[in-house]
């Protein structure tokens, strides 16, 4: 019984990840015929070599679309 525990515990962290916590990313709708227009603002951690970001901490990001 102790296996079948460990494994619904598992089961039930996986799923809270995949449902609450799994990061998305922001896209458009096509079909669209209106200009939208977004703004992001927060605050990052990282570093910049040969023209790419890496990002290694970032937090309090609002993104705003009108």
């Amino acid at each position: 019984m102790k296996h079948l525990d460990k494994f619904l515990m598992v089961l039930l962290i996986v799923g809270v990840w995949a449902l609450v916590l799994k990061p998305t990313n922001i896209t458009a709708h096509t079909g669209m015929n209106r200009i939208i227009e977004c703004s992001i603002s927060g605050t990052a951690y990282g570093e910049a070599m040969n023209n790419q970001a890496q990002i290694f901490n970032w937090g309090h990001v609002s993104v705003d679309c009108e």
